[in-house]
């Protein structure tokens, strides 16, 4: 065999195992992120059922109950927050959801993030923030007074 034939020979081989490499470990492939609070005030609300400010006041309160990212490339707490309520308010499948141009992240990543903010929601210094029952049946009946204004 000629030098000339043992170098193409040599090339496709090469060629091959970088073909068969890429097949096997594909390259991981990031969605481009959109910054959700770009959006007009309507599509904003369409997509997380809440205004801006109510989604920055949310934000703010569950930081606290929420896990920092601990590395990079992990999905920030805004990401999470704004994953639940795209989930939240569509009620659609989290494959969906982790696809949309505002988060881009995996079904798992979405699954871990409803839950994650689902806990923080239920959490009782949160409860105790925004639900109060009445403690007595005169507060009770103030209550169904003005509902029924």
């Amino acid at each position: 065999m000629n030098l000339e034939v043992a170098l193409i020979l040599n090339q496709i081989f090469d060629d091959f195992v970088e073909a068969e490499d890429d097949i096997l470990q594909p390259q991981r492939q990031f969605l481009r992120k959109e910054n959700a609070f770009d959006l007009s005030d309507a599509s904003f609300i369409k997509n997380f059922r809440l205004t801006k400010d109510v989604t920055r006041q949310l934000i703010n309160i569950l930081t606290p109950f929420l896990e920092p990212p601990s590395r990079k490339s992990a999905l920030s707490i805004e990401t999470k927050i704004l994953t639940a309520l795209h989930f939240y308010g569509h009620g659609t499948y989290q494959e969906g959801v982790g696809k949309n141009i505002f988060s881009g992240v995996s079904q798992a990543s979405v699954s871990r993030s409803i839950n994650e903010v689902t806990n923080a929601l239920n959490s009782e210094e949160v409860k105790r923030r925004f639900i109060k029952c009445p403690r007595n049946i005169n507060e009770l009946q103030e209550l169904r007074t003005r509902y029924l204004e």
